[in-house]
Formats: C-alpha cells, sequence, structure tokens
C-alpha cells in the first residue's frame, strides 16, 4: 500500500506537468524544461539532503508520515488556489516548495520499508518495494489521462485526485506502532552487528 499508493498518487500529478505548464498556463516550452531542469531539479536534491538528515535525527517512520501529511495538504491547497494558476510567481515557488516536501518523503520512503524488515529477506523485500513503487507510478502514469477526462480536464482536480492516493498512504503509516517499530529496528541493528562479530 505505501509504495503502491505512493508511486501511483506521484505518477497521477508528474504525467500531467509538461501539459500542465505548457498547454495550459502557456509557458514557453523552453522555459518550462530549464525550471524543469534546473531549479526543480535542484530542489529535488536538497530536499533528498534534508530528507536525510530529518530521517536520522527524528526516525524514517515520523519523518515519512509528517511528510507525506504536509504533502498530501499542500497539493490540495494548491488545487484550491487554482485561481492563482495563471500567475508565474505563485506556481514556480509552489511547484518547487511541493518538489522539496515530496523530496523529503522520498528520501526517507525506502529507509523506512527497510527499516522494517528482518535482514535475511532484506534483498527480496528491497525488490518487491521498488517493483511496487514503479507499478503504482506506471500505474498513476496510465490513470492519470483517464482521470483528466473524468474531471472534465480540469487540472486542479487532477490535483484532489492525486491527493486522495497520497491520503491513503498517510492513513496506512498511522496505523504502525512507532514503539514497535523502534524495537524492530533496534532488533534488526543488534542482528548485524551480532552476526558481523
Amino acid at each position: 500500500w505505501i509504495g503502491g499508493g505512493m508511486g501511483t498518487g506521484m505518477g497521477i500529478i508528474d504525467f500531467q506537468w509538461e501539459f500542465l505548464f505548457v498547454e495550459e498556463l502557456d509557458w514557453d516550452s523552453q522555459k518550462y524544461l530549464d525550471t524543469k531542469g534546473a531549479p526543480v531539479f535542484l530542489m529535488t536534491m536538497l530536499g533528498f539532503l534534508v530528507g536525510g538528515l530529518l530521517g536520522s535525527k527524528f526516525g524514517t517512520h515520523r519523518t515519512l508520515t509528517y511528510a507525506v501529511g504536509i504533502g498530501a495538504v499542500m497539493t490540495v491547497l494548491w488545487s484550491i488556489s487554482r485561481s492563482m494558476w495563471d500567475n508565474t510567481s505563485f506556481m514556480l515557488p509552489a511547484w518547487l516548495l511541493w518538489t522539496l516536501v515530496w523530496a523529503i518523503v522520498g528520501a526517507n520512503l525506502l529507509a523506512f520499508l527497510m527499516s522494517i524488515t528482518t535482514k535475511d529477506i532484506g534483498g527480496t523485500q528491497f525488490s518487491i518495494y521498488m517493483t511496487l513503487i514503479n507499478v503504482g507510478a506506471f500505474a498513476g502514469n496510465a490513470l492519470s489521462p483517464q482521470l483528466l477526462d473524468l474531471v472534465g480536464g480540469s487540472f486542479p482536480n487532477l490535483f484532489i485526485a492525486g491527493a486522495v492516493f497520497q491520503s491513503i498512504v498517510l492513513f496506512v503509516l498511522l496505523q504502525f506502532d512507532t514503539d514497535e517499530i523502534m524495537a524492530s529496528t533496534e532488533r534488526n541493528t543488534v542482528v548485524g552487528t551480532t552476526e558481523e562479530a
């Protein structure tokens, strides 16, 4: 649910960036490519860096839960602010901040999933997690045009659809017992240390 839901929620929105900015908002194609190639890329890298630091300090589960919650709320708020989408001075910072938050999510997603995996099946589980995330992203990309048609070609409404999948991930994360996760992580660490010794 976590990997697949995350991949689907992001795929639904990510698939439409170029159509949104170039065709809907009339951005110049080169401007869009330059923005995605520099500021958005750098914000993604910053998000992974910040996400790693936050995950190390506060734990991957807590960081992931807060980041997904904040990201889902931002997606909804971005949709609600549809009247300002023609304003580049609003859309660019919104896109960059949204990218930062979801990069923080990405930095902690696999780390959290692996933290609740026993060492002896870690490799298999990692492959499964990556497959589910990629399948989710593929499903999101495939669903995106259909959902866009379903909501009458409204990109803001499409964002709401993406936020629904993001909220599903948040709901699943909230079902985990933080104390149990910490205990499991400690047990895995102890086992790994013992085997190395």
